[in-house]
């Protein structure tokens, strides 16, 4: 859905990230899991992935992780210059679908950039082995006033 006043826009920006989930398994195995999981994932994120277990849970959370990257990649910047994983949020709307919310430098750099008015649309899927997220960064445009 829409913001009140805006249509749609003009893409600024596409990315797409592919994880193997083996790999986001074994980081979480090691000592360093539980601080791996702080410095990429927000407390939301996590909850929701913990509601979950075993390989449900890996797919969780290394879906959230190639979203993180591909939507840094849509907007351009990667993850630098201050803007960090947790920065990018990924949660299901009320149907399930990804939403993406940005906090700190992400959310200050697409506002100096674009305004306030950017919106992704991303996709998230899981097959086995691999998890994958493609994202589309939108710079929506204000209606006209004659409309």
């Amino acid at each position: 859905m829409l913001p009140v006043g805006a249509v749609e826009g003009r893409i600024i920006g596409v990315g797409t990230d592919m994880v193997a989930m083996e790999r986001i398994g074994a980081v979480l195995d090691k000592p360093h899991g539980a601080r791996f999981l702080q410095r990429v994932f927000t407390p939301a994120e996590l909850a929701l992935c913990d509601r979950r277990a075993g390989v449900v849970r890996t797919a969780c959370l290394a879906k959230r992780f190639a979203a993180k990257e591909a939507i840094a990649k849509a907007m351009g910047t990667g993850f630098r210059d201050g803007i960090w994983l947790t920065d990018v949020e990924v949660l299901p709307d009320a149907l399930g679908a990804p939403q993406v919310t940005l906090y700190g430098e992400a959310k200050a750099y697409m506002e100096r950039t674009v305004g306030q008015g950017v919106r992704f649309h991303l996709s998230l899927s899981d097959e086995k082995q691999y998890a994958l997220a493609f994202a589309i960064a939108e710079q929506l445009q204000q209606a006209p006033d004659d409309v």
